[in-house]
Parts: structure tokens; C-alpha cells; sequence
């Protein structure tokens, strides 16, 4: 698999997961949310092959590691 398909697949379900956790109240559950959340990764890993989270990602990405640990 090619690096930034690899990217794209880790961040989407990185964003499936956040959308169905019911304790996270996250702004993706409504698909339209969501899809344009995916569109802007897809483009932005094509422009540099890479993406930057959005801070309410990075929140949810802690408290998931926090809960992980």
C-alpha cells in the first residue's frame, strides 16, 4: 500500500472511531460532517502527503489514548 493511501486509511478510521463513540459527542456523527472532514484530508495528503488534526481531534485522540492506558 502507498504511504499516503496508508495515511488516508489510518486517519479515516481514525474518524470512523471518534464518530460512533457515544461519550465523545463528535462533530463527525452527521454524515455530511463527516464526509467533508474526509474530503479535506484527502486533499490535503495529496497537496503534502500529510494532514493536520483539528484540535477537537487531538482532544478526542488523548482522552482515547488516556482511556487506553
Amino acid at each position: 500500500m502507498h504511504p499516503s493511501n496508508e495515511l488516508f486509511a489510518e486517519a479515516q478510521a481514525f474518524l470512523e472511531a471518534w464518530a460512533a463513540d457515544d461519550r465523545a459527542k463528535s462533530p463527525l456523527a452527521l454524515p455530511t460532517a463527516m464526509a467533508a472532514r474526509v474530503t479535506e484530508i484527502q486533499e490535503e495528503i495529496a497537496a503534502s502527503g500529510t494532514y493536520t488534526h483539528t484540535a477537537d481531534e487531538l482532544k478526542y485522540g488523548a482522552q482515547l489514548a488516556w482511556r487506553n492506558s
